[in-house]
């Protein structure tokens, strides 16, 4: 296995071996390209799996993802009983340690809403709303899988919140625009 941190290194290690270079870069240069925009890190691993010329490597890209966003709104009401700084450094803390992100790219904040409507019970229903945003690149099982570790800590500390929600979502790589100052 070969193990490289950036998208420059991974060049210049296909570009030591021609026929790796040429075969790896015919079947996955555009998608490294892609790729290259928008993930913080990556590592390739070839595979010499046996076989003919040009069936003879595997290749697996290990990607580590920057930029999710974990947006916790709430009723104002849920402040009364609920420690809510401390729940969202328990979430921000699954975020950190799922495994899916760059430690530094993390970011976490709470809104508290003043103004809501739910159903026809109007603003008498309290929430806990977690949306968490993240650019493309995770398996369904792997955001199904933080769903469940923000939902089983939403669910710890306020089970008493009538309404409890979790959503993650893909964000729009050919439409996001970052600049870090």
């Amino acid at each position: 296995m070969i193990t490289v941190m950036s998208y420059r290194d991974i060049i210049d290690w296909l570009e030591q071996s021609a026929h790796r270079y040429l075969f790896i870069m015919w079947y996955i240069s555009d998608p490294l390209n892609k790729l290259a925009e928008t993930v913080s890190e990556f590592s390739i691993e070839v595979v010499n799996s046996g076989g003919s010329f040009f069936l003879s490597y595997e290749i697996h890209l290990h990607l580590r993802m920057t930029m999710p966003n974990l947006v916790m709104e709430y009723s104002n009401s849920v402040d009364e009983r609920v420690n809510v700084q401390g729940l969202l450094e328990d979430l921000h803390q699954v975020t950190l340690q799922c495994g899916l992100f760059d430690v530094g790219s993390v970011k976490s904040r709470a809104l508290r809403c003043h103004n809501w409507l739910i159903g026809d019970e109007g603003d008498s229903v309290d929430f806990v709303h977690i949306s968490f945003e993240l650019l493309a690149g995770r398996s369904d099982e792997q955001k199904r899988d933080l769903s469940r570790q923000l939902m089983d800590v939403l669910q710890q500390q306020a089970s008493h919140v009538r309404s409890l929600t979790v959503n993650i979502r893909d964000m729009d790589t050919e439409c996001f625009q970052k600049v870090i100052n």
